[in-house]
């Protein structure tokens, strides 16, 4: 087993069609790359990407006051645009206020001041890895 090291005379090949010693990618997948050096000693690599779920860009808001001011007025629970969404609103009893399971999902609240929990399943479908993300909450209404 034999290890060429990065240098300027190498050339690389790259299965994306890139000829660069690095590559960016932005899709999972798997990527291979054969590296030759100016003496002809060749090396291969493969590695496989599979970009991760980013749990900080689901952000719900915690408070939501439908004043008619048009700020906060609503929750868009769909803006982060799954492929498919499940989501209940319910009040301190249990009961259900708020659901949806297609897009648009956006919660134009008419009860009463109080506390709210929500439970909303995101699924994304990306190339062909599916990410599901499970969030629950407490939403207080103020108006």
């Amino acid at each position: 087993m034999g290890f060429c090291s990065y240098n300027i005379s190498s050339t690389y090949t790259w299965n994306t069609g890139e000829t660069t010693s690095e590559i960016l990618v932005s899709n999972s997948g798997k990527y291979w790359v054969e590296v030759t050096n100016q003496y002809g000693c060749l090396n291969s690599d493969t590695v496989i990407v599979n970009f991760k779920f980013d749990d900080s860009k689901y952000i719900i808001p915690n408070v939501v006051t439908p004043n008619g001011d048009e700020v906060n007025d609503t929750i868009d629970f769909g803006k982060y645009e799954p492929s498919i969404i499940n989501l209940e609103v319910k009040n301190r009893w249990g009961v259900k206020v708020f659901g949806c399971n297609e897009l648009p999902c956006i919660w134009n609240p008419k009860e009463n001041d109080g506390t709210y929990y929500y439970i909303a399943q995101y699924k994304t479908i990306c190339d062909d890895i599916i990410i599901i993300k499970n969030l629950k909450g407490f939403i207080t209404l103020i108006k």
